[in-house]
């Protein structure tokens, strides 16, 4: 089961937030730079994604989707804890914006 806030590493070496799950789940691919690194923290994830924030979550909607909670649990590899109040509100509020097919 995902965790709203929650920090997922996936197979393919990327990260994931949870948003929110509401028939979907809603996530955000946070972008990274782990060349060279063979892993990365949740403090390393938080202080990226608050960059991420303070640059402009409307600059990456590209990096916001929604699948269903069995298709993600599938896909991810590992629990990193989770991310601030304050993060989760950000991205929940850009959520709203986002155009999904």
């Amino acid at each position: 089961m995902l965790i709203i806030g929650g920090i997922y590493k996936c197979k393919t070496d990327s990260y994931i937030v949870i948003i929110e799950k509401v028939n979907y789940v809603y996530c955000y691919e946070i972008l990274t730079n782990t060349l060279g690194k063979d892993s990365i923290n949740n403090e390393e994830i938080r202080d990226i994604l608050m960059d991420q924030i303070n640059y402009g979550l409307q600059k990456q909607h590209n990096f916001f989707f929604r699948g269903k909670e069995k298709n993600l649990e599938e896909i991810v590899d590992g629990y990193l804890g989770q991310i601030t109040d304050e993060q989760r509100f950000n991205l929940s509020i850009e959520l709203s914006y986002v155009a999904f097919d």
